[in-house]
């Protein structure tokens, strides 16, 4: 049975005000216009609706029935409505990010930070993750935007949209009383006298930086492995070795940069969406503010 969704309606006003002149009134619509529609539907289903009173109208028991379903069904109508009207307000909502370290840090927090102060009632879930395994929540759509670091190498998969944010240049350091250099640039060959430090092999900046001391003619081979971008500097202030890290890594007196005569690979922090998704207005609002850094 297909039944038009106005004669309901029109059923929900009657039976909600009991009066057919205040439910037209309600509606923008006139008398006949609803007494119309509530015998349409009336024959439709069969059965007797409403008994007129000296009031109005009242239900009648199959009235009652139909009523108990309608109401409920033109309440979660309703706050869908506001629901929706409240995210594109940015009133309520929440954006899911799957953010790398280094992007979360050499970019994705000051925005955040700014969003959060313009619209504090939308809720942000951050998830940290290395390149690949924020790439799969991208393609599990676990998530609405990723903010990662990327090579020139690494592969998107086709259904995702990359946009390029910025570069970001790295710099070798080391804890300051480990320096012994005597020289102001120090060669990669010279580097090696030192352990290395480097993210974990399952990670793009281990495979950048294989990839860059092989077109040097050298073997990328790391004393120590880190979980997390976060965990270099420590290990670097504990003596563990030389690490790499981006130049906007805030550091102290316990480290001294090595500056080495060979430029150090470069990579792109960038924004990844789903190319066939569309954005919650909370997650749009994230995506041109993070575009606002380039």
């Amino acid at each position: 049975m297909e039944i038009s969704y106005d004669h309901y309606k029109f059923f929900y006003y009657v039976a909600r005000y009991g009066n057919i002149t205040r439910a037209a009134k309600m509606m923008y619509s006139n008398q006949p216009n609803v007494t119309r529609a509530v015998k349409n539907l009336e024959n439709e289903l069969g059965c007797t609706l409403f008994v007129r009173t000296n009031k109005g109208v009242e239900l009648t028991p199959e009235g009652e029935k139909l009523y108990a379903h309608v109401e409920v069904a033109f309440e979660q109508l309703k706050l869908g409505e506001e629901e929706i009207a409240a995210e594109k307000g940015l009133q309520s909502g929440i954006v899911t990010i799957a953010a790398t370290e280094v992007a979360l840090g050499c970019c994705l927090l000051p925005v955040l930070g700014e969003f959060h102060r313009q619209f504090p009632k939308v809720k942000l879930r951050i998830t940290n993750s290395n390149t690949r395994e924020a790439l799969s929540v991208m393609q599990n759509k676990a998530a609405d935007l990723a903010v990662v670091t990327l090579s020139e190498s690494s592969y998107i998969s086709k259904e995702l949209s990359c946009i390029p944010i910025k570069e970001v240049n790295e710099k070798a350091v080391i804890n300051s009383e480990l320096y012994d250099f005597k020289k102001k640039t120090v060669s990669l060959t010279e580097l090696l006298e030192y352990p290395l430090i480097s993210l974990s092999r399952n990670t793009e900046t281990y495979a950048l930086y294989e990839e860059w001391f092989r077109s040097h003619g050298i073997t990328f081979s790391p004393d120590v492995e880190a979980a997390t971008a976060g965990q270099i500097i420590p290990m670097v202030k504990s003596g563990l070795g030389v690490g790499f890290i981006p130049e906007e890594f805030p550091t102290d007196d316990s480290i001294r940069t090595i500056h080495l005569k060979e430029k150090l690979p470069v990579y792109r922090i960038c924004l990844i969406k789903q190319k066939a998704h569309t954005l919650s207005a909370g997650a749009d609002k994230i995506e041109k503010m993070v575009k606002e850094c380039r």
